[in-house]
């Protein structure tokens, strides 16, 4: 759209569909703050890994909308009596830890809507970190403005009796304080496993590795504002040290998200999981307010999904894999992973945020 020029006139049928219709997808907002919407079905809700580039659309024309008209939009008469209340059900984590088999396994059921790391979020928490410092783009106030904002779009449905359950990427959990604080019916799971796993997993290389040291200037940032006392710097670190400081961010931010609002959120132990997924799974079904569906919660304990990989169901992937996948690399990066170790010690002695940490890191167990 030419700066300047008019914004086209949109009817009240075509407002309600962008604000209440799931079938009308807001899958990202580009550079110059226009909001992509793409058409979906619940199969393409249900099928994609994650809801980005890859998301499965039922083809039609993307609809741009930028992002100021869309809020205004969103407050017009037909906007403001379309809009959904913010979903209440949230799959928190820390990366690479099974949530998206979870996600898939939630989204299996009957009336689920599983959205899968959508690409708002994403956006809306690189705002986040920013803000209040002199680079930050948008104000409090504004910010405040856009998470409503976003939580409504992400919350739209095809029928009335459906129920969305929203997983974030893992660095989006920047936002779970904010987003809890703003749905006082919200409930979640932080999907997470103890502290050597984790690193096994990511140490194993593929994308997980990657994604750990790509994200880490931003991730340590993140830390030092948790913590009190001395900067941890990232300078010198190395990538077992850098895996561990990754575990100690997510888990601590949820952690906080956690303490904030009291039993809204339950942790959940992915380790836990695979050795009774049943148990694990009617855990968490329980505090989020979902019925198990037909065949109960052993229907869905043994699904198919478990011998898939969630990322790639083409993809033959079971929990023997990942057994074997750890112990491998338990024994061909026993160092970086004792690193890792003696890193989060060191930090759990020096930060009393960090020990609190230490039951988790350990055996899985909250800390009381």
């Amino acid at each position: 759209m030419t700066q300047g020029a008019p914004a086209p006139r949109r009817d009240d049928e075509t407002i309600r569909l962008l604000m209440a219709s799931a079938r009308m997808y807001p899958r990202r907002i580009d550079p110059l703050d226009r909001v992509e919407f793409v058409h979906m079905t619940p199969d393409g809700f249900r099928d994609s890994a994650f809801l980005d580039h890859r998301t499965l659309t039922v083809g039609g024309t993307p609809v741009w909308v930028p992002l100021d008209e869309l809020m205004a939009l969103a407050d017009s008469g037909a906007g403001a009596e379309a809009r959904p209340e913010p979903c209440r059900r949230y799959l928190f984590h820390i990366g690479h830890v099974g949530s998206t088999l979870i996600s898939r396994l939630l989204g299996s059921l009957e009336g689920v809507l599983a959205l899968r790391e959508p690409l708002l979020l994403n956006w809306l928490a690189l705002l986040k970190i920013d803000l209040g410092r002199p680079e930050s783009r948008v104000s409090e106030a504004r910010y405040a403005t856009l998470l409503g904002l976003v939580l409504a779009l992400l919350s739209k449905t095809f029928t009335a009796e459906d129920r969305v359950v929203i997983k974030p990427t893992s660095y989006t959990n920047i936002l779970a304080a904010d987003i809890l604080g703003r749905v006082p019916s919200a409930r979640a799971g932080a999907i997470f496993t103890p502290l050597r796993p984790f690193m096994a997993t990511i140490l194993k290389g593929a994308g997980g590795l990657s994604d750990v040291m790509t994200r880490a200037p931003l991730r340590i940032r993140r830390l030092n504002r948790l913590l009190e006392g001395e900067a941890i710097g990232l300078a010198g670190m190395d990538p077992g040290e850098i895996v561990a400081m990754t575990w100690v961010t997510e888990m601590l931010t949820l952690d906080a998200a956690a303490e904030s609002r009291g039993g809204a959120v339950t942790w959940f132990d992915f380790e836990r999981y695979l050795l009774d997924p049943a148990a694990s799974l009617e855990s968490l079904l329980h505090h989020l307010e979902i019925a198990p569906g037909e065949g109960g919660i052993e229907a869905l304990a043994s699904s198919p999904l478990h011998g898939m990989n969630a990322k790639n169901p083409q993809q033959a992937y079971g929990a023997g894999n990942r057994r074997e996948d750890i112990a491998r690399v338990l024994a061909s990066s026993g160092e970086d992973i004792t690193a890792g170790e003696r890193w989060f010690e060191a930090q759990a002695t020096a930060h009393p945020a960090i020990a609190r940490l230490a039951k988790l890191a350990a055996t899985g167990t909250a800390p009381a």
